[in-house]
């Protein structure tokens, strides 16, 4: 496609023949190690939206043990009147579980059925903001 020199003060973009004129796409990162994404002559900055979840957001609930077995283990930090239900769901987006009614602060879900791989477990609050966090079945 083409051929980028440090000319010392800037770069110099030579083009190779065939010339290619149609568009391009490329990732780059600056010196303060923020991510970029290039392409249809827009620059995108990449930001991870994780880094807005506060604290109390992600120890909503902990799930244990990671990897499981045959079970896990779902322990609510949040007053359970705030959850509304809670599903799991596998790695194509299939719900395998879920749970409506909520009266304990912890939930044990057996997992020896379920087939080896990525898991999901999504709490959804009563205004409906959801906490997911993954597990593994051995």
């Amino acid at each position: 496609m083409g051929l980028l020199t440090d000319t010392g003060s800037s770069w110099s973009l030579t083009w190779q023949t065939p010339n290619i004129t149609a568009s391009w796409t490329s990732f780059g990162e600056d010196s303060n190690g923020e991510l970029y994404a290039v392409g249809g002559n827009t620059v995108y900055k990449i930001t991870d939206p994780n880094l807005n979840v506060t604290e109390e957001q992600l120890e909503r609930f902990k799930l244990f043990p990671n990897p499981s077995n045959n079970k896990i283990t779902i322990h609510f930090n949040a007053h359970l009147a705030t959850v509304q239900s809670l599903s799991i769901i596998n790695s194509i987006g299939q719900q395998v579980k879920k749970i409506s009614t909520l009266s304990t602060e912890n939930i044990t879900i057996a997992t020896k059925t379920y087939a080896a791989g990525l898991y999901f477990v999504e709490i959804t609050d009563n205004t409906g903001v959801k906490y997911i966090k993954k597990f593994i079945v051995n």
